[in-house]
């Protein structure tokens, strides 16, 4: 008695799971970056400016002496940390000492709203009195608030 031994041409189960898996991590990771991520860069930008003004905020809680300057100067591509108060001057080199963020240039996200914030000792910012919102735009509108008694969120 002889057998003949009998060859199956396909693919088996656990080859198809795993050019599957591949093929998902692959979409996952790189299609974002193929596509671009433009709708998405006001969105981070608003949530990268809360964190900076909420910085500042805790700043100007715990360092409360009158020589502090603790302000954020706000323009149509970026934000930085103010130098002087009364002059309203951003800190020299600030793009390079992380006390500001330059929306790149690539972007086409714009910022509108308040020029400057200046946060007090109980961090409060004083052009809010009756609350602040600022835009940023792109083919999406992210909408960031800053309440009359501090409290920074997006809205």
């Amino acid at each position: 008695m002889h057998y003949q031994k009998k060859t199956y041409l396909g693919f088996t189960l656990i080859e198809l799971i795993v050019v599957i898996l591949i093929i998902s991590i692959v979409a996952i990771s790189v299609v974002p970056k193929m596509i671009g991520s433009s709708n998405f860069d006001s969105f981070m930008y608003r949530d990268q400016m809360i964190s900076s003004l909420r910085l500042m905020q805790q700043q100007s809680m715990q360092q409360t002496d009158s020589n502090s300057c603790h302000q954020i100067i706000v323009n149509s591509d970026g934000y930085g940390a103010s130098a002087n108060c009364s002059t309203n001057t951003l800190i020299p080199d600030w793009a390079n000492k992380n006390t500001g963020f330059a929306i790149p240039i690539d972007s086409s996200v714009q910022i509108t709203g308040v020029s400057t914030i200046t946060f007090d000792s109980w961090g409060r910012a004083a052009e809010c009195t009756s609350g602040c919102t600022i835009e940023l735009t792109n083919d999406d509108s992210a909408f960031l608030c800053i309440e009359s008694q501090g409290y920074i969120h997006d809205c």
